[in-house]
């Protein structure tokens, strides 16, 4: 889920089954092994951090909230408990 500051959603959350970033995982499959030495986890299109790369590459509301430093990711719970919290 991409947000702003203010908690407004700047795009459809991107859930664990979307496949869309197969493709990228495929080409940067070199990147693997470093990958799985910091993280632990293997390439793959079910992680967030494929979905947050696409979402910056592919909508320009999340690129221009980057850009100005107001950007926020998170799961559906992080989103509700920002809202919830006024942040």
């Amino acid at each position: 889920c991409a947000f702003d500051q203010r908690g407004q959603p700047l795009a459809n959350a991107i859930v664990w089954q979307d496949r869309r970033t197969t493709d990228w995982c495929v080409k940067n499959k070199h990147l693997e092994t470093n990958i799985k030495l910091k993280t632990g986890l293997p390439l793959d299109p079910y992680f967030s951090a494929t979905k947050m790369n696409w979402l910056l590459e592919n909508n320009q509301q999340v690129k221009s909230a980057a850009d100005k430093g107001d950007l926020k990711f998170g799961t559906i719970d992080t989103y509700l408990l920002y809202r919830l919290t006024q942040g």
